[in-house]
């Protein structure tokens, strides 16, 4: 028995491929419900940022805590991974006591949403009495609607500044000698 081989016509084939592209764009995308324009999110973005920077200036640690998630997690340079409000809160009170730290400037650089999710990535200023900045750097974080309200989930950051003591100076000290 001779096999046959079926041969398909180009316009045939241009309409599989366009079902095929209009079904995976399907699969992708969010429902029409969840979705938020870019412009949209980034503005929700930074107004929840705008609490957190008066939070800060309100040297309020809990009210900075509760904007994350119940199970948020921040990731912070020479720090294990601290989860929930109250190690946040610890933290939060730590950095504002003994670092100092009176105000804060967070500046959305790039903000985008996934149906119940979004991300941000940014940049950070610190700055203590007499409005001197302690510390300057940048952010990722990722944003979940929780009771209707963007809340940060999951929250890393680092310094631009040179570290002043540790490991890390060690290993900048001998990179430079060579």
């Amino acid at each position: 028995m001779k096999k046959r081989i079926v041969q398909s016509h180009p316009v045939h084939l241009l309409i599989l491929l366009l079902g095929i592209a209009g079904f995976l764009q399907s699969c992708n995308t969010a429902p029409p419900d969840q979705k938020m324009e870019p412009m949209d999110n980034k503005a929700a973005i930074m107004e929840a940022n705008k609490a957190f920077e008066e939070a800060v200036a309100q040297q309020d640690a809990a009210k900075v805590a509760e904007l994350y998630t119940m199970d948020g997690q921040i990731l912070p340079t020479g720090h294990d991974i601290l989860s929930g409000h109250e190690a946040i809160q610890n933290f939060i009170s730590t950095v504002m006591e003994e670092g100092n730290v009176r105000r804060v400037e967070l500046e959305t650089l790039e903000a985008e949403a996934i149906g119940e999710t979004s991300f941000e990535v940014g940049r950070y200023s610190l700055f203590g009495e007499n409005d001197e900045m302690v510390d300057q750097g940048k952010y990722i974080v990722i944003w979940k609607m929780e009771d209707g309200k963007w809340k940060l989930h999951r929250d890393i950051f680092n310094s631009n500044m040179a570290p002043e003591q540790g490991m890390d100076s060690e290993m900048m000290d001998e990179s430079e000698e060579k």
